[in-house]
């Protein structure tokens, strides 16, 4: 196999009209994968490799001619499109012209019809909205009223010459309007008589509750004389058993006031002899705190000399070290306070 040249297809050979068509391409491929199952490459030699990585850049540019062929092709063919395109459109629309003048006729025949069309439908519907607008509803219609419907849906006319081919539909919703508004006739009509025997029966019950009410009265009132009688029974009986409750208060006030005098003088009895007995007991207290007062005033006279004594009796001597001095510092401080001391321990005595 030669693999000195870059391609693996000879290009020369090449007719771009008749490769891409008629299994042109799938020759050329299957002649690549022969070259290609014929090569051996050896990967264990430095020669052997750069002939692999030859083979693979062979294929490569075989791909690069091919589709820049692909290309060339698709470009003529794409000009005589764009050539091709060009002298059909003035062509085209100049027998589209004369095509809609050739039939213009018939054009305006069928708009003329449909036209028509639309005003018959139109006509048509307008007369089944007449018959459709019609109220049947029994809720909101009389029996006389529902009468008048039912006759104007039977005199409603409908005819093959006005509905043409609606005739049919028509008539079945002329049918069916009837038939709801006979139902809606029968319906008003029973609740009419449902109405009626409503009413009825509401004026029976009513008279029937006259009636009883009259009777509930006539009751009523015995009853109120009963109560009244009553009444008075009960305030007669209410006046004498106040006039009791009074008299026993009255006798249990002056019981209350006369124990009330009582125990009033015998606890002014009882507060006057407590007194007394109060007054000389203070008396002979007085007595006995003023004697024992005297009996202390030497001591009491001595302890507040002594106190005295220790703050101005007592001379110190003249020390020069300053650890001599604060300790007669602390000295005459504890001897004021022990002066203190005495002479309020002297006044409680």
């Amino acid at each position: 196999m030669d693999n000195q040249g870059t391609e693996l297809i000879v290009v020369e050979k090449l007719v771009p009209a008749t490769l891409f068509f008629e299994g042109g391409l799938t020759e050329i491929m299957d002649g690549i994968r022969a070259k290609l199952d014929e090569f051996e490459g050896d990967v264990s030699t430095d020669a052997g490799r750069k002939e692999i990585v030859s083979m693979a850049y062979k294929v490569s540019r075989s791909k690069s001619l091919l589709d820049a062929m692909r290309k060339d092709l698709i470009s003529d063919a794409k000009a005589k499109i764009d050539k091709a395109n060009g002298a059909w459109k003035p062509a085209k629309e100049t027998l589209d012209q004369w095509r809609d003048e050739v039939r213009q006729p018939v054009t305006d025949w069928e708009a003329e019809e449909k036209r028509k069309d639309e005003e018959r439908a139109a006509a048509i519907q307008a007369r089944l909205d007449e018959l459709r607008l019609l109220s049947t509803d029994p809720l909101k219609l009389t029996a006389s009223d529902l009468k008048s419907v039912i006759s104007q849906i039977e005199a409603f006319e409908i005819t093959p010459d006005v509905f043409f081919d609606q005739t049919p539909e028509a008539n079945r919703q002329k049918q069916e309007k009837l038939i709801a508004a006979c139902e809606a006739l029968e319906t008003r009509e029973r609740l009419d008589r449902e109405e009626a025997e409503r009413k009825a029966e509401n004026e029976r019950l009513a008279k029937v509750k006259a009636e009883q009410d009259k009777i509930a009265a006539e009751q009523a009132a015995a009853q109120a004389k009963i109560d009244e009688a009553n009444r008075k029974i009960q305030e007669e009986k209410d006046a004498l058993k106040a006039e009791q409750e009074k008299a026993e208060r009255q006798k249990e006030r002056e019981e209350f006031e006369r124990q009330a005098k009582i125990k009033a003088e015998a606890n002014a009895k009882a507060a006057a002899e407590q007194a007394e007995k109060d007054r000389v007991e203070k008396e002979k207290a007085d007595a006995a705190e003023k004697a024992r007062q005297e009996a202390l005033k030497p001591d009491r006279e001595k302890l507040e000399a002594f106190a005295q004594f220790l703050v101005d009796g007592i001379s110190f001597p003249d020390v020069g070290s300053i650890k001599a001095k604060g300790i007669l510092h602390y000295a005459k401080n504890a001897l004021g306070d022990l002066s203190n001391w005495i002479y309020d321990e002297a006044q409680r005595l």
